[in-house]
């Protein structure tokens, strides 16, 4: 399986948001099973996942959960029980599954408190470097568990031996950050610090969370504030270009953000989908970074067909809705990333919001082509 960590030595700037919601969406829009772990001892994943909805809004404790929770415990399958174990003996060893399954194809190796103490107790981090390793390794080998395209580690702000294992294995590195000075500064005193401590460095992914947004009047596109703008492509890119080298991979994403919403953190413990209009802004982000993971150099997407192309796949998708209906509509969809469909929407001037979810634009294609049937007809 692929290891991405999401990492930011500043707190606050949303890397729980970005792992849960990053996770449901490769599960939900992308079909694939991915499991999640908690890897920061302030607990806020493995919190956001306990809580359920009512009806009244308030959250309450999952009891399904709070009693796997007690009998991995004591059965010592924790988290904390594995990186224990492995510091003993330098081995890992599954009597039991650690993962706690929160729906199909969707499986999450909480934390607990004890991994908030554990560094006072532990041996150098050098010593458990292998644990995260091992620890996927037996994952990978037990029949009762699926197996797992993705690994999504939430990792703490402060940097201790378990992170550390994490960093060392991953296979991508995402840095959300926020518009604000702070970012900036820690984004080169995280660099500085991995570079010196940890070698080889992985790549990795710096993009804007939380980010204020507005609508642009001559695309009608979301893109960010002019401030914000700002001080992504001047104060952070400055920072970023000072600490490339020849072994350091780093990607600023310009162009995809995710944006800040009232309701994204009431998304963390909903067991329905992610909200419509977020989940486009995730199709971007993954776009971008999926090549990185298979190996591929790539930049973030910008245009992916021509004007000219894009009116032909509109032409020949209205050919084939008059022969197949709704199936053709679906089919184009689902198998077009996010950012090529916003082109292929812009380009034809279809009346269709920008960024819309893929179930919209779906529902929006088919009655386009059904008025423009009626239309032909008549």
């Amino acid at each position: 399986m692929k290891l991405i960590s999401t990492l930011n030595f500043k707190g606050g700037v949303g890397k729980t948001t970005v792992t849960w919601l990053l996770a449901r969406y490769l599960v939900e829009m992308k079909g694939k099973t991915v499991l999640v772990i908690d890897a920061d001892p302030q607990m806020s994943l493995t919190t956001a996942v306990e809580l359920l909805e009512t009806g009244a809004g308030v959250g309450v404790l999952d009891e399904r959960f709070q009693k796997w929770v007690n009998e991995a415990k004591q059965k010592n399958v924790t988290l904390y029980h594995l990186l224990a174990e492995y510091a003993r003996s330098g081995n890992v060893s599954l009597a039991e599954s650690p993962l706690y399954i929160h729906r199909p194809n969707l499986y999450l190796l909480p934390s607990n408190e004890e991994l908030y103490w554990y560094d006072l107790e532990a041996p150098k981090a050098q010593d458990l470097r292998g644990f995260i390793s091992s620890l996927l390794k037996l994952i990978d080998q037990r029949e009762e568990l699926p197996r797992f395209e993705y690994c999504i580690a939430d990792c703490p702000p402060a940097f201790n031996s378990l992170s550390f294992s994490v960093i060392s294995h991953s296979d991508l590195v995402l840095v959300p950050i926020n518009p604000d000075v702070f970012a900036s500064f820690g984004i080169s005193i995280m660099l500085k610090g991995l570079k010196k401590h940890l070698q080889p460095l992985p790549p990795f992914v710096i993009f804007m969370n939380r980010a204020k947004s507005r609508v642009d009047r001559m695309t009608g596109k979301p893109t960010l504030t002019r401030e914000s703008s700002e001080f992504l492509n001047k104060d952070v890119a400055l920072r970023v270009d000072n600490e490339r080298s020849s072994q350091t991979s780093i990607t600023l994403l310009r162009d995809i953000f995710i944006p800040e919403r009232k309701g994204i953190k009431d998304a963390l413990a909903a067991r329905r989908r992610i909200p419509p209009d977020l989940e486009n802004y995730f199709a971007e982000l993954w776009d971008a970074i999926e090549p990185q993971l298979m190996g591929a150099k790539t930049t973030p997407k910008t245009e992916t067909s021509s004007p000219d192309a894009l009116r032909v796949e509109y032409e020949k998708l209205w050919e084939d809705y008059k022969t197949s209906g709704r199936k053709a509509v679906k089919e184009y969809v689902s198998s077009h990333s996010s950012v090529h469909l916003d082109q292929f929407i812009r380009t034809n001037s279809l009346a269709i919001p920008a960024k819309a979810s893929k179930s919209v634009i779906e529902e929006n294609l088919l009655a386009h082509f059904a008025e423009k049937r009626i239309i032909s007809r008549q």
